[in-house]
């Protein structure tokens, strides 16, 4: 690309971010020219300094969580409420103790590093782990990034919606091998029994609200889950819908003086 026309582009995003706002692709696309290098060393300066302003651009857009995912906020809420993290950290425990601590937590020996005691905590409610010894923490989606070493955001939300068979997705034979090890503990008796544990937890100290949820409500979408697994049926409720409507407005005070400069350059 010439420098004049990644100019040029940079310009009409900042132009069409001030006024209507960015897309999903818009993002694509300014990650793409990141990528670009300068085409000689006497237009080096200039290729910098346009680099510079669009990774201050990305890193801005980046803050903004919703832009930057492939799928539409309303999905991806859907996708963390509703594909569970403790069964998933149960499949690679390799037998260790699992101990239910507080309400809608549990212990478990840290997967991520070599530790004598149990410091890894599930709170199983909000899908959160954190690691009291290394210091690692997250949710579904972190989790399973750093397991499988899984880079691109598309690559999870597939796994995931094949693990707990929310819609069919197509995958190659060794992602198709993952999503059954997890799905196989899904359906186990020892991830039943574990939540029964925890249920307890909660009656026995008479909570029956927690982090906006009914603590009834919690466990019974659970066990829908299995049994739905178990009858192999996809999720109703579930729609993948990719991020196409969803705009973030960039502030015309911050940027205009980018636009001005570029501009300038023209």
């Amino acid at each position: 690309m010439l420098l004049n026309t990644a100019y040029e582009k940079l310009y009409n995003l900042l132009i069409k971010g001030t006024e209507e706002g960015l897309t999903h692709k818009d993002y694509e696309e300014l990650l793409m020219m990141s990528e670009l290098s300068y085409e000689n060393d006497l237009y080096k300066k200039y290729w910098v300094a346009l680099m510079n302003d669009i990774n201050y651009l990305l890193e801005d857009l980046k803050m903004d969580s919703k832009i930057t995912s492939i799928v539409s906020p309303e999905c991806m809420q859907y996708l963390k409420d509703n594909c569970y993290l403790f069964p998933l950290v149960l499949a690679n425990n390799r037998g260790q103790t699992v101990r239910p601590f507080e309400e809608g937590t549990y212990i478990l020996s840290c997967q991520f590093h070599d530790e004598d005691f149990s410091s890894l905590q599930i709170t199983d409610y909000n899908n959160r782990y954190e690691c009291f010894g290394c210091g690692k923490r997250g949710n579904t989606f972190s989790y399973l990034a750093e397991k499988e070493q899984l880079q691109k955001e598309r690559e999870i939300i597939d796994l995931l919606i094949c693990i707990y068979n929310l819609d069919y997705v197509r995958l190659n034979k060794n992602q198709y091998n993952i999503a059954m090890h997890y799905r196989r503990t899904i359906m186990s008796d020892y991830y039943k029994r574990l939540l029964e544990k925890g249920y307890t937890l909660f009656k026995a100290n008479n909570i029956i609200y927690i982090d906006g949820n009914f603590v009834d409500k919690i466990y019974e979408d659970r066990f829908y889950t299995i049994h739905r697994m178990f009858k192999n049926e996809r999720d109703p409720y579930f729609k993948y819908e990719p991020n196409e409507n969803y705009k973030l407005t960039l502030s015309k005070e911050e940027y205009q003086p980018m636009i001005d400069r570029i501009s300038n350059k023209l």
